[in-house]
């Protein structure tokens, strides 16, 4: 295999998580400069529920690791567990699990 194949068999295989990683990247800067915490409730909801469900775990450590989001959440059995999760924590609703920007910023000299 010559070294030009070699990279574009590369690039093929980590564009789709390469790309996943950016758009996440993004939507976190947004996010963060903006001093909000997410507003989609079920997608916040990914990250508390994989610390009580092994499903959601294993799925946010292949997001982590091996696949984009949408392949490791979207299957039918963390649906299933994420709104089992969430019925079970109706209360639940998205918040900051760090220090907002102006606490950041207050923290932290320019």
């Amino acid at each position: 295999m010559t070294l030009r194949t070699r990279r574009i068999v590369l690039e093929a295989a980590l564009r789709p998580w390469f790309d996943a990683q950016v758009t996440a990247g993004r939507a976190n800067e947004q996010r963060l400069a903006e001093s909000a915490p997410p507003s989609d409730r079920r997608a916040a909801a990914l990250a508390a529920c994989a610390f009580d469900d092994p499903v959601v775990m294993r799925a946010r450590a292949q997001v982590r690791l091996l696949r984009p989001a949408h392949d490791a959440y979207g299957t039918d059995e963390v649906d299933r567990h994420v709104t089992a999760w969430l019925t079970a924590h109706p209360d639940f609703s998205p918040q900051h699990d760090g220090p907002t920007r102006d606490q950041w910023d207050a923290l932290i000299p320019g």
